[in-house]
């Protein structure tokens, strides 16, 4: 089932968890998109900060009546520890944990009503979308088997609680430990069957056949929620895992297995819910030494001393690096690699469609070939060939098994082009997505090149440690000139705005643009071949001084953007004003659109129909022109045939000419 999905809970009572930003980037290159947290402590949620990762944060039981006693101490309680994160994508908060089956009668007395309170803060704090509920031990639930006669204990506090959950629209979280359940069954339950593995146990009721102790359990509580009129409202499992010390069957085996067969089971649903998916939290991502009882302590994945694995799980969403897919690896359905950024996905579809999508929403390029058959996959084969199956039959290839060896890896870059490379490192197939753009953190490994929109100038980082711009069928315009000087090279625009180029360890060539106005905040490679490194405020700090002083049709000049005379004297810019200006550099203004306004989306395009055109706004989603404004046009598109290019001459001129060359609009400042 596509809502079916396994997120892992991270819990920090140990006194040896890694640094939070590497913990962060574990997750990532997991695939996990959705973490349990147990606390809103700053450190951990400045380190998800951007990560793309979905978080369920956690108000402790001693912390309940505290923060929440009423609207206004929770409201005091979402500023400190909500607002401020608002790029580390809280999507929910659970008030307390198990307050129904282990805490004093004040407390649960007091859970319903300070979940409205902190309802109450989100909305005044303009945090709507986040959800509030709270998570249950699976003891609530008092009459578990068969499965079709689950019913809550404590009907009394449950029917209101549950009642306000469907009000706001937030889910049912419940802690289920298949683990437990077998431990104390003297032997009733299989070990098959309480991690998950196989059984066959019948509801006496309803005659529904049971494979697997999680399904049973999660019944328990759907039938339970259905006597009390909520029978759709959604079960979240907020804990559930195998220990590896500490108890009986407590080993890496055992842990494995459980875990593997959860993750497998998430795209399926149970008999009562058959087309909901399961989804869970794994308890844990570390053992944690500080909690009290031993056997509590030996539920991780990760051992967090070392940062080792204590056992494999695949995940089944990120087959291996986030990023790359190798020769004999395979992406199957719903499968996908994304880029380092987060920003690029390419996903093997469940319609067999190969896709690669912007943000997830705006697709880049497909293999067109949707079709019925629902076994599809891409494989990298290993005579460097990819092709997508479907239904046994090969759909679309990618051809490149003839060139220079054949594809060794696919890269999907954070610049959003999709490259296959060889193995020696040279690109023979790409989706040619580039977006031309090098941002913050960004990473150009050896190989790995950023194209300009027109696909016409490559910058690329050569495996001989060489930083280089290319001109398509020309050559080489500008290099670092660090050809041989180190290994393992790569150029990285750091989040200091400083571009540095290094080999072996070593920095070998830098922009110095650390200082400049901020520094460099993206590295443009643009259409007129020249790449020029912008601060926040879209201001030019460095360039290659290599643009052809040319504008053709179909370019775009971005606020901030600029071509210049090949001379380097006159510059044509469209400023973060809007205004578009031709300027003498180091005199002045020569002429200008007349177009400045306080806004600062405007751009300038030479369109396909000729016409030189000033906009401010958004121009473009799906192909359709939309929400802009034009302020300004060289009304030429009708003058024989219409602009075919937009000269900047060494002359001072601004001259547009068509097809046949012929001058058919100028700035007139010539010798100006």
């Amino acid at each position: 089932m596509a809502d079916g999905w396994t997120g892992i809970c991270f819990g920090e009572e140990g006194s040896n968890i890694p640094s939070r930003t590497q913990v962060v980037q574990k997750f990532r290159q997991l695939g996990i998109t959705r973490v349990r947290l147990y606390h809103t402590y700053q450190s951990t949620l400045q380190a998800f900060s951007n990560s793309g990762i979905q978080l369920t944060v956690g108000i402790t039981n001693a912390d309940i009546i505290k923060a929440l006693s009423s609207v206004g101490s929770a409201r005091s309680w979402v500023d400190r520890n909500i607002v401020p994160y608002g790029s580390s994508n809280i999507v929910a908060v659970t008030v307390g944990n198990e307050v129904l089956t282990s805490t004093a009668n004040n407390l649960k007395n007091a859970l319903l009503p300070s979940m409205k309170n902190l309802r109450e803060a989100l909305n005044l704090a303009g945090e709507s979308g986040i959800k509030v509920t709270t998570a249950h031990a699976f003891d609530v639930v008092a009459n578990f088997f068969p499965p079709s006669s689950g019913q809550f204990a404590d009907t009394g506090r449950m029917q209101p609680l549950v009642n306000w959950l469907a009000s706001v629209g937030s889910d049912f979280i419940c802690n289920i430990h298949p683990y437990f359940t077998y431990m104390n069954s003297n032997g009733q339950i299989t070990l098959q069957f309480g991690r998950l593995e196989s059984g066959s146990v019948k509801d006496s009721n309803n005659g529904e056949i049971y494979t697997n102790l999680l399904a049973q359990r999660l019944d328990a509580v759907y039938a339970a929620l259905g006597r009390l009129g909520q029978g759709n409202m959604r079960v979240v499992v907020g804990e559930i895992g195998w220990p590896t010390s500490g108890g009986t069957a407590t080993d890496t085996d055992n842990a494995r297995i459980h875990n593997q067969n959860l993750v497998n089971l998430a795209r399926g649903g149970t008999p009562l819910k058959p087309n909901w998916g399961i989804q869970t939290y794994i308890f844990a991502m570390f053992d944690e030494n500080q909690k009290a009882a031993s056997l509590q302590k030996s539920w991780g994945l990760y051992n967090p001393r070392n940062f080792q694995a204590k056992y494999t799980i695949n995940f089944g969403n990120s087959p291996t690096l986030s990023n790359r897919i190798t020769q004999g690896m395979r992406l199957s359905s719903g499968q996908f690699v994304m880029s380092k950024n987060e920003v690029y996905k390419f996903i093997m579809q469940a319609d067999c469609n190969l896709v690669l999508y912007q943000n997830g929403v705006t697709p880049l390029w497909s293999s067109h070939t949707v079709c019925s058959a629902s076994d599809g996959y891409l494989e990298l084969l290993s005579d460097g060939n990819a092709v997508v199956y479907g239904g046994g039959v090969a759909r679309w290839t990618s051809n490149t098994l003839g060139r220079n060896d054949g594809a060794h890896r696919i890269d999907v870059q954070d610049d959003g082009n999709t490259v296959m490379y060889n193995e020696a490192n040279q690109a023979i197939w790409a989706t040619k997505t580039s977006s031309g753009r090098i941002t913050q953190g960004m990473r150009l490994s050896s190989g790995q090149f950023v194209e300009s929109k027109n696909r016409v100038y490559r910058f690329i980082m050569q495996a001989d440690c060489n930083l280089v711009l290319y001109q398509t069928g020309v050559g080489p315009l500008w290099a670092s000139n660090t050809a041989g000087r180190g290994s393992d090279g790569y150029m990285e625009l750091q989040s200091d705005g400083n571009a540095v180029v290094y080999g072996g360890g070593v920095a070998l060539w830098a922009s110095n643009t650390l200082g400049p106005n901020d520094g460099a905040h993206h590295i443009d490679v643009q259409d007129d071949g020249n790449t020029v490194m912008y601060n926040k405020a879209n201001e030019a700090i460095w360039a290659t001084n290599t643009s052809s002083g040319c504008i053709t049709q179909g370019m775009r000049l971005s606020s901030g953007q600029f071509v210049e005379s090949k001379n380097r004297v006159y510059r044509f810019i469209m400023q973060t004003d809007c205004n578009l200006v031709l300027y003498h550099i180091g005199v002045g203004p020569l002429w200008a659109s007349n177009t400045a306004c306080s806004r600062r989306d405007g751009h300038m395009e030479l369109q396909p129909d000729g016409n030189a055109v000033v906009y401010v706004g958004s121009v473009e989603r799906w192909g359709l022109r939309s929400s802009a404004d034009a302020r300004w046009a060289s009304n030429t598109w009708g003058r024989n045939d219409g602009a075919h290019r937009i000269d900047v001459q060494d002359d001072g001129n601004t001259v547009m000419y068509n097809e046949a060359n012929e001058a058919i609009w100028a700035t007139n400042t010539a010798g100006r």
